[in-house]
C-alpha cells in the first residue's frame, strides 16, 4: 500500500533480516500504517530516517556499528520529529542498552521473541504502540537546540564529501529547481552529468546562472572537485575517471572511450565506479531521470562501495526497470523528492572563508 496523508509512516531498523521481514509483514497488513524505509546498520538508519521522514521508528537495541541510544541522539541532533519504539529480544528492564535508549528519548519498549516466526505473539501490542505514538507529540524524541549544526561523526552520521548527479532529459526541471538552492557554503563537492549536448548545457547554465549561489563551472580534464562548488559536464564522448593527487585533491580526467558498445555520454558504470572508489561511504549518487539499464548497473557498482544511492521520486520508469530486471542490491537506498535532495546537500555547511 502506498503512503497517504492518513497512514502512519513507519521505519524499521534491525540487523536481523528475518525479524525485519516479519515486522514489515505485520505492519503492512495493518491498513493504518506503511513501512517507508528499512535499515540493518546504525549509520544506515540515521541517514535513511533523515530522508524518509518516518512518524515512528521501530528499532532493535544493538547494531554491528552502534547502539540504539547513539542512533536516537544523532536523530535528535538532526531535529527530526519522530517517536522511537524499541522492540527487541534484549529489551529487558535493567539492561544498560535499554536504559541508554530510554534516556536518549525512546518512548517505550517491547520485549519480542528471538524467533521471527513468533513475532505475531506481541503483534497487537506493537501495532497499538505505533498507532498511539503517531498522535502524541509528547512521545517524540527530544529536539536539539535551534541552530545546532549537522550531526558530528561521533553521532554516527556518515560525512558526505561528494554528490554525483546523473540527469536525463526528464530530470532537468528538478535540476533547475535544485541547483539555485545549493548554498555557497555547502560541504560536498557537486558533480553533475547532464545527458544533453554541450550547446544545450551552456545555454542551460546561462539561463540559471544568475540564480546560483555556489560557484559553478563547466568541467574539463584537469578540473578539481572542490567543496562548495558545482562542476557540470555534458553528454561528451569521453570516459571520466577521478585521480586523487598526493595533496588529497581529486582531479577529473577525460579519457578516450573504452566501452565496446555505444552509450551517449561518459560510461555510466565507469563513472559511478570511479566516484564510488574515490569517495566510498562519503558519496551520494542521485538519479534524476536516466531510465537506462546502465544506470541500474551503475547503482549496483556504487552500492558495492557502500555509497548512498538515491532516485528522484518521479523517475518511475527507472525504478520499475530496476525492480523488474536487476538484483535487489541495485535498488536505490531511497526514493526522494527534490526538496529532500536540496536539504540533504545543504545539511552540512563549511565555515565561510575570511
Amino acid at each position: 500500500m502506498s503512503a497517504t496523508m492518513d497512514t502512519v509512516r513507519v521505519m524499521l531498523a534491525y540487523p536481523s533480516q528475518a525479524i525485519l521481514a516479519s515486522l514489515k509483514n505485520l505492519i503492512e497488513a495493518d491498513g493504518r500504517m506503511t513501512v517507508v524505509a528499512t535499515a540493518c546498520q546504525g549509520k544506515e538508519c540515521i541517514r535513511k530516517a533523515d530522508l524518509s521522514k518516518p512518524t515512528v521508528l521501530v528499532t532493535d537495541l544493538r547494531f554491528p556499528d552502534m547502539g540504539c541510544g547513539r542512533i536516537i541522539r544523532a536523530l535528535s541532533n538532526s531535529r527530526l520529529m519522530l517517536a522511537v519504539l524499541v522492540c527487541s529480544p534484549e529489551a529487558v528492564k535493567g539492561s544498560a542498552l535499554l536504559d541508554q535508549a530510554l534516556q536518549a528519548g525512546a518512548f517505550d519498549f517491547i520485549l519480542i521473541p528471538q524467533e521471527a516466526d513468533k513475532i505475531s505473539s506481541v503483534g497487537r501490542q506493537i501495532l497499538t504502540s505505533i498507532f498511539v505514538a503517531s498522535f502524541s507529540k509528547t512521545k517524540q524524541i527530544p529536539q536539539a537546540a535551534a541552530g545546532l549544526s549537522a550531526p558530528s561523526a561521533d553521532d554516527g552520521q556518515s560525512h558526505l564529501t561528494a554528490v554525483l548527479f546523473d540527469c536525463g532529459t526528464d530530470g532537468l526541471q528538478h535540476l533547475r529547481w535544485i541547483m539555485p538552492r545549493i548554498r555557497a557554503q555547502s560541504e560536498p563537492a557537486v558533480f553533475i552529468v547532464v545527458r544533453k549536448p554541450a550547446p544545450f548545457v551552456i545555454e542551460f547554465l546561462k539561463e540559471i546562472g544568475p540564480q546560483l549561489h555556489a560557484q559553478t563551472f563547466v568541467s574539463q580534464s584537469g578540473s578539481i572537485l572542490t567543496s562548495g562548488q558545482i562542476l557540470i559536464t555534458d553528454q561528451c564522448d569521453s570516459d571520466i575517471i577521478l585521480h586523487r593527487q598526493p595533496t588529497g585533491e581529486v582531479e577529473i580526467r577525460y579519457l578516450p572511450r573504452t566501452e565496446q558498445f555505444y552509450e551517449p555520454g561518459p560510461s555510466t558504470v565507469g563513472l559511478y565506479r570511479t566516484f564510488a572508489e574515490t569517495y566510498g561511504e562519503s558519496l551520494a549518487v542521485i538519479l534524476l531521470g536516466c531510465p537506462s539499464e546502465e544506470s541500474a548497473r551503475g547503482l549496483l557498482e556504487a552500492r558495492r562501495h557502500k555509497s548512498l544511492t538515491l532516485i528522484e521520486e518521479t523517475s518511475t520508469r527507472m525504478l520499475q526497470q530496476i525492480v523488474t530486471k536487476f538484483p535487489k542490491e541495485s535498488i536505490p537506498d531511497d526514493v526522494v523528492t527534490a526538496d529532500q535532495i536540496e536539504k540533504f546537500i545543504n545539511a552540512v555547511l563549511v565555515a565561510p572563508k575570511v
